[in-house]
């Protein structure tokens, strides 16, 4: 089974060869339908990087994601390098948060910090958690909203 992300991205491909106005309404009905879709699957998975380049600084991490329903996912997102100008590439793997939930109980690990701590799911504020994770995290731990 391919996963809907490697799906989309092929019919993406697909839709940006066309015309223009025709890709990126192609686009747009691709992301509304997958955004659709996401909510219906009993499982999935993906894996991704991310980089983010500022003058002189390039960032580079590695994520990867499992979901299942009803609610029980893994989340794992760790750097991989981090270059300032030639030959100075400096490795970043020590950054590394994990987060997962199983049975509805949510669970962070931060690496760096060197901290794990539990959030029950009454009285947890588990959304503040997921949101405080967002900037650790080049913003891929939370769902993308328009």
């Amino acid at each position: 089974m391919r996963s809907p992300a490697v799906v989309s991205t092929i019919i993406l491909l697909g839709a940006m060869c066309a015309e223009p106005s025709a890709a990126q309404s192609g686009t747009e009905d691709i992301l509304a339908r997958s955004i659709a879709l996401y909510p219906t699957l009993a499982s999935y998975a993906d894996t991704g990087t991310v980089v983010r380049e500022a003058p002189g600084i390039v960032d580079r991490w590695k994520f990867a994601t499992y979901f299942r329903n009803p609610l029980d996912f893994y989340f794992d997102f760790q750097g991989v390098t981090s270059q300032s100008g030639p030959g100075t590439l400096m490795d970043t793997s020590y950054h590394r948060m994990v987060l997962w939930m199983i049975k509805g109980e949510l669970q962070a690990f931060n690496k760096q910090l060197r901290t794990h701590e539990t959030i029950p799911r009454e009285g947890g504020n588990q959304v503040a958690v997921l949101q405080g994770a967002k900037a650790g995290t080049a913003g891929t731990s939370t769902p993308w909203k328009r």
